[in-house]
């Protein structure tokens, strides 16, 4: 028997999009999203880029971003289908802003990308923080890119 360890939780990755009606019923994630020929907006060295060309989308479909009000406006005047990212992240962003109605969030499927162990995603900026605080006690400091968001050159346990 295997145990699991308590500190799981899974960001599920999603992304933000106001579909056409033709795709609306049919886009459940990347695979359907890369099937669709939708471009995607992505911001640079997050691992949704990666995640999505591993379920099959070009990497000419990807368009890369520094900022999300950036990706988040390629979604609202046309230049992408969609913007992939953490989708907890973008629920909340949708609820605070009702100018956003018209949008909708695609939560990625497990299949597609497996919840990951140790990764969290926080609605609250207070939570965060304090969650942030007492993993730098238990861990120590590290930069941003430590590890790597590429989880297959990640040590394995």
């Amino acid at each position: 028997m295997t145990s699991r360890s308590p500190v799981q939780h899974s960001p599920v990755s999603g992304f933000i999009s106001r579909l056409p009606a033709r795709h609306a019923e049919t886009i459940d994630g990347y695979r359907s999203f890369a099937a669709a020929g939708l471009t995607l907006a992505v911001l640079r060295d997050q691992v949704q880029a990666e995640n999505a060309v591993r379920n099959g989308l070009p990497r000419d479909q990807l368009i890369y971003f520094d900022e999300y009000d950036d990706a988040l406006s390629a979604v609202l005047d046309g230049r992408a289908g969609g913007y992939a990212s953490v989708a907890l992240a973008h629920r909340e962003h949708l609820a605070t802003d009702p100018s956003l109605a018209d949008l909708a969030v695609v939560t990625v499927p497990d299949q597609e990308v497996p919840p990951a162990t140790g990764a969290f995603a926080c609605a609250s900026p207070a939570t965060r923080d304090a969650l942030n605080i007492a993993l730098n006690d238990l861990l120590g400091e590290a930069t941003p890119d430590e590890p790597s968001p590429d989880s297959a050159s990640w040590p394995s346990a």
